[in-house]
């Protein structure tokens, strides 16, 4: 049973903390890699708090409202306001499926602000985020994630829906390619060739890179490559599986070649992700002991 729930924990999106935000929040460009991506979810409960995002984005979101938005590392992102201004915060980590979609999307404009005269979500965004705030209130055991995972899959699915960049509907003519998208997801050691895939579709090889460039955002070899080491991320982190094995499951017919590329990739070896991953689960159990409802991110102030 163990086993089951921790693959059941594993491939569904969870919501990483919740907490009351204070304003201002600052988010600056990070050192570490973008490899971590999750999505953070504000609500405005009370008044209301400026938005800036870079250079190219300033916008008041009032009370009612809500942001979804995929922080990059290059990006300058705050909310400002008065103090007693109320924001509640949820950070969505995605899993599986859903964290492939969304790495996926970082090309696009990274921020939903969900209107109160706009939206046709909004009241069930705002339903979620009240059940959230419930949890805090009544000092649910964080342990208990499974009362989570709607919360996190409803926010996950949203965002990849606003944003329409994988359509899962993969039958629709002007997205030919989200089916063979969806295939290379969900078989990263299958050995996909760009020549056999273009002949497919009917393309000469620079017509279907260009069109599946226009619909991922990555060129086949590249989106191949990020999905291939995310998985392996993911293996890493959440199993016990020997590197070698690993490798042979997103698709390198050696141990070298993988411990290479996602070194490359995140800075890190094999052996050093998993031990960071153990290091984290063990801080993050000794926080849920002592009755904490979230741990500080260090690249947000």
């Amino acid at each position: 049973m163990d086993e089951l729930n921790k693959a059941y924990l594993s491939s569904n999106p969870v919501v990483d903390s919740i907490d009351f935000c204070s304003l201002p929040y600052i988010y600056i460009p990070g050192v570490s890699s973008n490899s971590i991506c999750y999505i953070d979810v504000f609500y405005v409960l009370d008044k209301k708090m400026n938005l800036t995002l870079n250079a190219s984005l300033e916008t008041t979101i009032h009370a009612g409202e809500i942001i979804l938005i995929i922080p990059r590392d290059n990006d300058y992102f705050l909310l400002s306001g008065s103090s007693d201004a109320v924001v509640f915060h949820a950070k969505i980590l995605p899993r599986g499926l859903h964290h492939d979609l969304l790495m996926c999307q970082e090309q696009y404009n990274n921020i939903i602000i969900m209107r109160k005269d706009d939206s046709y979500f909004l009241p069930t965004a705002t339903e979620m985020m009240k059940m959230l705030m419930r949890l805090k209130k009544d000092n649910v055991a964080r342990g208990d994630v499974r009362i989570e995972i709607p919360v996190a899959l409803f926010f996950s699915q949203l965002y990849i829906e606003k944003k329409q960049c994988m359509l899962i509907k993969s039958y629709e003519s002007e997205h030919r390619l989200s089916g063979l998208i969806l295939d290379i997801i969900k078989k990263p050691d299958y050995p996909w060739k760009v020549k056999e895939m273009a002949k497919q579709y009917n393309m000469s090889i620079n017509c279907f890179i260009n069109k599946f460039r226009s619909v991922s955002g990555f060129t086949p070899c590249n989106f191949l490559k990020k999905i291939r080491l995310n998985r392996g991320k993911v293996l890493l982190e959440n199993t016990e599986i020997p590197v070698s094995l690993i490798a042979s499951k997103c698709g390198y017919n050696s141990h070298s070649a993988f411990t290479f590329y996602i070194t490359k990739e995140f800075g890190m070896s094999p052996v050093e992700i998993r031990k960071n991953q153990k290091i984290k689960n063990n801080k993050e159990v000794f926080v849920i002991g002592r009755d904490s409802i979230s741990v500080p991110n260090s690249r947000s102030l």
